[in-house]
């Protein structure tokens, strides 16, 4: 076990309505290697962002455990679940969520200068990332000068820029045209292959689950692994 880097045990999610308590997770069991890529697919409205929300920290659970290195983030505070976030786990979401405001340099370098680091070694950090994503000439141009696929490499830098356990992608080329998304799914194979990554992404591209080394489908707030 001590390989494992995720581990859900009954993972269940609700959310209230006019109508009564709407079960959004079931009970989620789930255990993923460190340096697995996992691909969750499903139709929409099925749970598969609302999971991904809360193994990224960004929501909690009503019920059932999660466990990310042996750490019960499930029972963590506000503070302590926004250290997670930043350092621990990074996000990717459908849309880029860059700000405009700042160069593709400066929203990669963020996560590090929100948690106190040098600023310059913050840039030479950023500026590395940016060059492994193809994007180290862009690296002065602010979101609107780039394109969609560009936007989407720079949020996935900034997601690796503080080297966290887990990357999570949700709906990562939802946006994006067939040939960039492409590249978009290139790159996220080659960061798992080569920095042994551990990925979990959401999609309902098939074309990116098939390589990702296990395959799960959300069936009425279940999962089911493909053999």
């Amino acid at each position: 076990m001590e390989n494992v880097i995720l581990e859900t045990k009954d993972l269940q999610k609700c959310f209230p309505t006019v109508n009564g308590e709407l079960r959004v997770l079931k009970g989620i069991d789930l255990t993923i290697q460190r340096g697995e890529f996992v691909a969750i697919t499903g139709a929409s409205g099925v749970g598969k962002s609302t999971l991904l929300h809360l193994l990224g920290g960004l929501d909690k659970p009503t019920t059932g455990s999660m466990t990310i290195a042996g750490e019960r983030i499930d029972q963590l505070g506000e503070m302590q679940l926004s250290q997670y976030r930043n350092k621990r786990c990074g996000f990717v979401f459908q849309f880029h969520y860059l700000l405009e405001e700042f160069t593709a340099l400066e929203n990669v370098m963020m996560p590090l200068l929100v948690r106190g680091e040098n600023r310059n070694k913050s840039a030479e950090v950023a500026l590395k990332l940016l060059d492994e994503v193809g994007l180290a000439d862009r690296a002065s141009h602010r979101p609107a000068q780039l394109s969609g696929g560009e936007c989407q490499r720079a949020a996935v830098a900034r997601a690796m820029v503080g080297a966290p356990e887990i990357l999570i992608a949700d709906e990562p080329t939802g946006n994006l045209d067939h040939e960039t998304a492409q590249t978009l799914h290139d790159l996220l194979v080659r960061l798992n292959r080569e920095k042994n990554m551990t990925i979990i992404v959401a999609t309902h591209d098939l074309s990116l689950a098939q390589r990702a080394s296990r395959q799960f489908r959300m069936l009425d707030g279940v999962l089911v692994e493909k053999s």
